[in-house]
């Protein structure tokens, strides 16, 4: 093919592509009759994902003597709602390996130095449970779900020496990843 006839020939795909990519129109001559043109849709999805907590904070009764005696408390945490269409994982952690703690007791100091391990989550109140450290772990590994509820129980470890009249707080962080 000599360099003239390849220009032509290019120009003429391009024409014809051109075509292709115009607006198609149907005439009807005389009635009655019919006439059909095509077109396409598309659509590009990409990854959609929430993580909704059923509360901005949780507060954990205040422990009694038997609390002490038996070592913990336990109460209801959170619920962790994850709608996604991708798969996801639902990772809990600790913000701080610490809880914050404030006095609030004249001449009683508040235990400064509360591990974020003496938080343990579980799905019930029975267990089991697992510590909460800043490293976290896998709280849930979905596929695609549009209804994925996840309770979160809490066990709050305690100590007659350490865990001293105060207000404590520690941040639980809950993150949601679609891999």
């Amino acid at each position: 093919m000599t360099a003239g006839a390849r220009v032509l020939f290019a120009f003429a795909v391009l024409v014809s592509s051109a075509r292709a990519l115009a607006a198609q129109s149907c005439n009807i001559g005389s009635a009655p009759g019919n006439c059909t043109t095509t077109t396409s849709a598309t659509l590009t999805v990409g990854k959609v994902v929430q993580l909704t907590l059923a509360t901005t904070s949780t507060t954990l009764p205040a422990p009694t003597i038997t609390d002490y005696t038996n070592g913990y408390l336990t109460g209801s945490g959170q619920v962790v709602s994850i709608r996604s269409n991708a798969n996801v994982v639902v990772r809990v952690a600790a913000r701080t390996s610490t809880w914050s703690a404030s006095n609030m007791t004249p001449g009683v100091t508040a235990w400064v130095a509360k591990p974020s391990t003496d938080l343990q989550l579980g799905a019930a109140t029975t267990g089991p449970f697992t510590a909460l450290t800043t490293a976290g772990y896998t709280l849930s590994n979905s596929g695609a779900t549009a209804n994925l509820d996840l309770p979160v129980a809490y066990k709050l470890l305690l100590d007659w020496r350490n865990d001293t009249p105060g207000q404590y707080s520690l941040d639980v962080v809950y993150t949601v990843t679609a891999p």
